[in-house]
């Protein structure tokens, strides 16, 4: 699964948002990774803005470390339950359009995120997707 990182910039109402990622520093691996959202209304209704952690990696996908092994748990999980699928597309989106409201992912949906949260390169998500990949490597289609 891919970390997802926030930006300060807000685009297309959806209100900036930042990240923290915890290492061990003797591995130099991450332990923990939190995502913060400030509301741009609520800061213009205030005058000030308010960040908030809404996501912990771990806490959200129930993962046991953030080891490649159990972002595959993840993202397994995100294609086979309509519910983790759901919560996916919520916090790709961090409260931006498409994440508010009564949000569904259909199969089609849930297979989107589950090739996009377990391959590494475009190669492997085309072919999680079943796509002809031949075409995109064949010399006549790069010409």
């Amino acid at each position: 699964m891919n970390f997802i990182v926030g930006s300060l910039t807000s685009f297309e109402n959806k209100d900036p948002s930042f990240n923290i990622v915890y290492m061990n520093k003797e591995k130099a691996i991450p332990v923990d990774f939190e995502t913060y959202h400030a509301s741009i209304p609520d800061a213009n209704k205030n005058d000030k803005a308010e960040w908030k952690r809404i996501y912990n990696y771990r806490d959200y996908f129930n993962l046991q470390n953030l080891s490649p092994a159990e972002f595959l748990k993840a993202s397994e999980n995100i294609l086979y339950n309509e519910t983790a699928a759901i919560n996916y597309v919520k916090f790709y989106r961090v409260g931006g359009p498409g994440s508010r409201g009564n949000v569904t992912c259909d199969y089609n949906c849930a297979k989107n995120w589950h090739c996009e949260t377990s391959s590494g390169d475009v190669d492997e998500i085309m072919q999680c997707h079943d796509w002809n990949i031949i075409k995109w490597t064949d010399p006549k289609f790069l010409t």
